[in-house]
């Protein structure tokens, strides 16, 4: 289970790094003569997804118990 943990911590810190990358090279100034090839808001947005899954699954890995989604309470 620790080796399971530090590659998914690890993951989630390479996630976050190239998210950070992806903000900052969105925010830089563009070329008037250029077109940006890669599109940094898509990259930040399914970032942010695995973000959530990998953050998700930490917590799980931390607690012993899966994180369940709510049940409304007219369905119990």
């Amino acid at each position: 289970m620790l080796s399971e943990l530090t590659l998914s911590i690890g993951a989630l810190a390479v996630e976050l790094t190239l998210f950070g990358f992806f903000f900052f090279q969105s925010r830089k100034k563009t070329d008037p003569g250029r077109v940006r090839v890669f599109p940094y808001t898509a990259a930040m947005l399914f970032m942010t997804l695995l973000i959530f899954l990998t953050a998700a699954h930490v917590i799980s890995l931390l607690t012993g118990t899966p994180v369940k989604p709510r049940v409304p309470k007219g369905m119990r």
